[in-house]
């Protein structure tokens, strides 16, 4: 199975777990789906009035995890597994 890359988030380093690490172990595909949406939609809709660029490459990472987690899906279509991510 291909994993997902996470980009290096330092103001996580402290925690003893990533918070998109609980995320992904607790929801189902389905649900991870809907999260990255979410944020896709967030960041990009915000970007012009906030973030700019910064928006647009964390809309990014989140296409990225969704493109894979589909890509996962689709190599496993009955599977009920969550997906992988890696650092």
């Amino acid at each position: 199975m291909k994993d997902i890359k996470k980009p290096l988030q330092p103001h996580y380093n402290e925690l003893a777990i990533e918070p998109i690490d609980i995320l992904i172990a607790d929801l189902t595909p389905d649900e991870f789906k809907g999260y990255c949406k979410g944020n896709i939609l967030k960041y990009i809709l915000r970007a012009d009035h906030k973030g700019g660029l910064t928006d647009y490459e964390k809309a990014s990472v989140y296409i990225q995890w969704l493109i894979e987690s589909e890509k996962q899906r689709r190599a496993k279509p009955h599977s009920k597994g969550t997906i992988s991510i890696r650092r």
